[in-house]
C-alpha cells in the first residue's frame, strides 16, 4: 500500500504533466480559490519528496498543513471520491 509521503509528489506531478499548470489554475478558480494558490500547491506537493528521505519532516508538515486543510475542506463539500456523483 502506498504511503502518504509517496502520494504527495505523484499528486503534484499529475498537476504538472496531466492537468498542466494552466489547467490547475483554472481548476482552483472553479473552486473559488485564488489562482495564486495553485502556484504554491504544485511545488509544495512535488517538494514533498523530501518526506520520503526523512529530513525536515516536521518543517515540511507545517508548510503543507494549510494545503491539506484546504484540500480537506474542498473534499468535504464535494464528496471524497472523484467517482462520486458531482466529482470529488
Amino acid at each position: 500500500m502506498p504511503q502518504p509521503q509517496h502520494l504527495f509528489p505523484a499528486h503534484g506531478l499529475m498537476k504538472v504533466f496531466v492537468f498542466t499548470p494552466a489547467g490547475t489554475v483554472q481548476f482552483f478558480e472553479s473552486l473559488s480559490c485564488p489562482d495564486i494558490f495553485a502556484y504554491f500547491v504544485i511545488p509544495g506537493e512535488i517538494g514533498n519528496a523530501v518526506l520520503i528521505l526523512g529530513p525536515w519532516t516536521r518543517i515540511i508538515f507545517l508548510v503543507l498543513l494549510p494545503v491539506m486543510i484546504d484540500a480537506m475542506l474542498q473534499h468535504l463539500v464535494s464528496e471524497w471520491l472523484f467517482s462520486a456523483p458531482g466529482g470529488g
